[in-house]
This record gives structure tokens, C-alpha cells and sequence, in this order.
């Protein structure tokens, strides 16, 4: 059936989103250690390396214009 002008919006506003946060798990995806099989087993040793991949993340992308403008 034909979707309503409020059920566009909804859509449009959930792809937007989900763009949002693929882009953020690619960008994590750039350092090796999260895309490739982990084969420690430390408990929450995998939470660690997620966090710390995250936090790079957002360092990187929070710097990315200061070192274009120089």
C-alpha cells in the first residue's frame, strides 16, 4: 500500500539514523583489531577493545577539521 506523508517522515528520519550509526561502525572498523575474529578470552576484554575503538573513533572525527584547517 501507498505510505503516508507521516509514515515518509518516520522513514526519513529512521534512515537517517541508521546512515548515522553505520558510518560510526565502519569508521571503527578502520583499526584491525575489531574486524578481525578475536580470539582472546579474557572476561570483558572484548568490551575493552570495543570501547577503546569507539573512543578513537570519536577522537579522530572530533579532530578531523582541525588538522584540515592548518
Amino acid at each position: 500500500r501507498e505510505l503516508t506523508s507521516d509514515e515518509k517522515q518516520e522513514n526519513k528520519r529512521i534512515s537517517g539514523i541508521r546512515i548515522k550509526v553505520e558510518h560510526a561502525i565502519g569508521g571503527m572498523k578502520k583499526y584491525r583489531i575489531v574486524k578481525e575474529r578475536f580470539r582472546c578470552h579474557k572476561f570483558g576484554f572484548e568490551d575493552m577493545v570495543i570501547l577503546i575503538a569507539c573512543g578513537l573513533h570519536n577522537f579522530r572525527i572530533s579532530h578531523k577539521m582541525r588538522y584540515i584547517t592548518i
